[in-house]
């Protein structure tokens, strides 16, 4: 079990936090992502995991999680991963969902249902089940994730200060993601002829996906979630990817979303959140479960990504 998690015990399908207190605090984590969140049965952990567990003793609140499982297929079939969640939090599964990217969209969704993702304890009826979904409270956030350049191997050394300096690499990104359309419209389509595309899932019968044809030297950069580089890092502890230290200025930041009848627990969420920040806790909590640690910025609650987001030049 990895430092700063210590206190979990796995019990059912659930992480529970003893904190000598009568009332308790159910959050809904993903099980597959470390380091932000993940069990395998014997043991769990990651950030996201530490972060609930330090808001839970600051509330004097027992902590239980309930594990759920985002498919990584690019099944159309598969629920929206926000509208799954909200589902969780719709059906009462649990009373927050965290490590929640807070995006306007997400938060008011245009749909009035979801299915369920899979999760621990579900029932058949449950997977199949179609659940009323609605308008999402946020906390204030607790960590930002931008995106960034990666460099491969050949190019590892290079110094980027702006998309303009990947002139002349060669390139590639995912098809379908926002990191695509971001290198794909930059600066009027400045790098439109110089991108190769990979099919998210379909690329991986093919030698490995984005990152693994990068660490290969397939290609020489690209630009993903500085997430995604996380969990790839904590997959991969001998990578020679290397993050060129550039963020370009779109980002989410991430917090817990609940029901609006829930708004008394978010406000004693934001506090405890506030205390994390004000001792600065958080840095430490994500160095020990191997993550990259980015304050949170303003706005709290990114607005949707327009197109004229994405042709502006001016990424400083």
């Amino acid at each position: 079990m990895r430092a700063g998690v210590a206190v979990l015990a796995l019990s059912l399908g659930l992480i529970a936090f003893r904190a000598a207190a009568a009332e308790t605090m159910t959050v809904c984590l993903e099980g597959d992502t470390p380091p932000f969140s993940y069990h395998d049965g014997k043991k769990a952990g990651g950030f996201d995991v530490a972060v609930a567990v330090a808001v839970a003793r600051r509330l004097d609140s027992d902590l239980k999680i309930q594990w759920f499982e985002i498919s990584k297929s690019p099944d159309e079939d598969e629920p929206d991963p926000a509208r799954a969640e909200n589902a969780m939090l719709n059906l009462g599964k649990c009373q927050l969902v965290g490590g929640f990217p807070l995006i306007a969209n997400d938060l008011t969704p245009a749909e009035d249902k979801s299915r369920l993702p899979d999760f621990v304890g579900e029932t058949r009826d449950e997977r199949k089940q179609w659940v009323p979904i609605g308008t999402l409270s946020a906390s204030k956030p607790y960590y930002y994730y931008p995106f960034t350049v990666l460099l491969g191997p050949k190019v590892a050394g290079r110094k980027i200060a702006s998309l303009d300096d990947l002139a002349g690499l060669r390139l590639a990104s995912e098809d379908g993601t926002l990191a695509d359309a971001i290198l794909m419209w930059y600066d009027h389509r400045k790098y439109f002829r110089q991108v190769t595309h990979y099919t998210p899932g379909k690329s991986l019968a093919h030698g490995g996906g984005l990152l693994e044809h990068l660490e290969r030297g397939d290609f020489d950069a690209t630009l993903v979630a500085l997430r995604r580089y996380d969990v790839y890092r904590a997959q991969h502890p001998d990578t020679k990817l290397v993050t060129s230290g550039y963020y370009y200025r779109l980002g989410f930041n991430v917090g817990y979303v609940a029901k609006p009848s829930d708004a008394a627990l978010l406000r004693r969420v934001n506090a405890a959140i506030d205390d994390l920040a004000v001792r600065n806790e958080l840095p430490a909590m994500a160095k020990a479960e191997g993550m990259t640690y980015v304050a949170p910025r303003q706005p709290a609650v990114t607005r949707g990504v327009t197109l004229g987001d994405l042709i502006a030049g001016d990424d400083k």
